[in-house]
């Protein structure tokens, strides 16, 4: 949208006690729906009948009381369930159905409860709002006003704004909002993002400095650790950058940082020194 200059609107929705408000009943008719086996259903409703939860107060713990909305916390069949919620609701939503934003008014992101709206104009994200607010709360789901916020995406971005109206609703307006682990701005800033990864792959680094001045472990295996634990935290997401010549300088000169970590200095004349970019090449490669 950043290349072919066109607005963008997200809103970064957040459910209020998502997994203790889904509507049991209406989660085994999503499950029969969904193609689901009727025994594999049966089982789902066996965990999840006369259901009861005690509260401890002051050391002591209350008389019990029956649970009849919500999944069980700490289960593992918890997280599919509420994904196969999650589907349905997004299986009823008929505005502009397939495709994605560049092709249509709106599109919806949905991972576990992560979920972002996006549209090309106010009145179609209203519609598309309104549209999954209805479907959730068939399933027991509702926005937390006070943590479901808008970002308008733009090249020019918008004068600012403390909140944001849909209907009867008011969301706060933020500048970037991290999904999925990603840094979102409103001027589509990757440089941002970048410098984010970079300070998080360097508090990585921090973390295993010790192993990595170790004498006794090699320099493949410090290597091996370069790869799997600290670069992958820097290069999360990267399939999605538009890297310009700075940033690539930026990541350049992280990395090589912290290769002369792992290889030490040089020794010449009785003299130490860093190693250059060239020798860093030839011993990385």
């Amino acid at each position: 949208t950043y290349e072919h200059n066109v607005d963008l609107h997200h809103l970064f929705i957040d459910f209020r006690q998502a997994y203790d408000s889904i509507i049991r009943s209406q989660l085994y008719e999503d499950l029969k729906r969904l193609g689901i086996p009727k025994k594999l259903i049966r089982l789902v409703t066996m965990t999840l009948k006369s259901t009861t939860c005690r509260v401890k107060v002051m050391g002591s713990l209350a008389e019990s009381f029956p649970v009849v909305t919500g999944l069980r916390q700490g289960d593992p069949l918890a997280t599919t369930l509420f994904n196969f919620a999650m589907e349905s609701i997004l299986r009823n939503i008929r505005t502009n159905p397939g495709g994605t934003i560049y092709s249509r008014l709106t599109q919806h992101l949905a991972y576990a409860d992560d979920v972002d709206i996006m549209a090309r104009t106010v009145p179609a994200l209203s519609g598309a709002v309104e549209e999954f607010e209805n479907a959730a709360l068939v399933r027991g789901l509702r926005m937390n006003e006070g943590k479901t916020v808008y970002m308008k995406t733009s090249r020019n971005p918008p004068p600012p704004q403390s909140s944001f109206c849909i209907g009867q609703h008011s969301f706060p307006v933020c500048n970037q909002f991290k999904y999925l682990g990603a840094l979102v701005t409103n001027n589509n800033d990757v440089a941002t993002e970048i410098r984010a990864r970079i300070n998080a792959g360097s508090r990585c680094f921090w973390a295993v400095q010790k192993a990595l001045k170790f004498r006794g472990l090699s320099r493949r295996a410090k290597l091996v650790i370069y790869k799997t634990v600290i670069r992958p935290v820097v290069t999360y997401g990267s399939e999605s950058w538009v890297l310009t010549t700075a940033s690539e300088r930026l990541l350049n000169c992280w990395e090589r940082k912290i290769l002369r970590k792992i290889f030490g200095p040089v020794c010449e004349d009785g003299r130490w020194r860093v190693r250059n970019n060239e020798e860093l090449r030839r011993l990385y490669m």
